[in-house]
């Protein structure tokens, strides 16, 4: 079992990791209200439009997990009368929550991707919207991490996603040692997560074709010569 110290540097660790993951779900400004163009500012897809409709349940989820995770480090033996009344499983059994390597590597990626996610929103400030859209004295800003990819932001969303993966499921976690995956209930929550979880991620790939050919049309020879020093839109050589 995780020592006393184990314990509380976790727990540390599961507030940082769901303030980032819920700051980089929060959009800097309110694009509602910046917008010059009513019928510009849009989400870009489906898949992005249903994405922007249940974020606000995303992170209410993040946090539901992250308040259960702690209560379980911090009162095993409440937890242990829970588990005995909801789930099949031992109930002298205490939960060995820890920080495993998977999980170690999860929270590396979540805080990286936090950290470039806040790069972007400083480096655009006002022009950083959940939809596309050309907001009032709308500049093409290819300075900070602009001047690596086209669209970091995307990068750091990505990036975050395979984090979260690592971090939620590893060995140790709460929701692998509670074993809730092991009942349908569990197992309709994970898919149902793991399921918006892919599309949100596709849905920034879709949107990016998109968002290029509106800042084109935008900023022209401005934008094509950006496009020609930065010809990738999320990993430098690769995409």
């Amino acid at each position: 079992m995780p020592t006393h110290t184990e314990s509380f540097l976790r727990i540390i660790l599961i507030l940082a990791i769901t303030t980032v993951i819920h700051a980089a779900h929060t959009s800097p400004v309110s694009s509602r209200f910046t917008v010059t163009d009513a019928t510009s500012a849009r989400a870009g897809n489906k898949e992005f439009d249903q994405y922007i409709r249940i974020i606000g349940w995303l992170k209410a989820f993040y946090w539901t997990i992250a308040v259960a995770e702690i209560l379980t480090i911090m009162l095993p033996r409440l937890w242990n009368i829970i588990l005995t009344s909801n789930i099949d499983t031992n109930p002298t059994l205490d939960l060995p929550l820890r920080t495993s390597l998977m999980s170690a590597i999860g929270a590396f990626l979540i805080l990286s991707a936090g950290l470039l996610r806040w790069w972007c929103f400083k480096a655009l400030h006002k022009y950083h919207t959940f939809y596309i859209c050309i907001v009032e004295d709308h500049q093409l800003i290819t300075t900070g991490p602009y001047s690596v990819v086209r669209h970091p932001s995307y990068t750091a969303v990505i990036l975050m996603t395979v984090g979260m993966m690592c971090w939620y499921f590893a060995p140790g976690s709460l929701v692998v040692e509670s074993g809730m995956m092991g009942t349908v209930l569990g197992k309709i929550v994970v898919a149902a997560y793991i399921t918006a979880i892919v599309r949100q991620v596709i849905a920034f790939k879709d949107r990016i074709p998109e968002e290029d050919a509106m800042l084109r049309d935008a900023f022209g020879k401005e934008w094509d010569e950006w496009a020609k020093v930065v010809p990738y839109s999320l990993v430098p050589g690769l995409y």
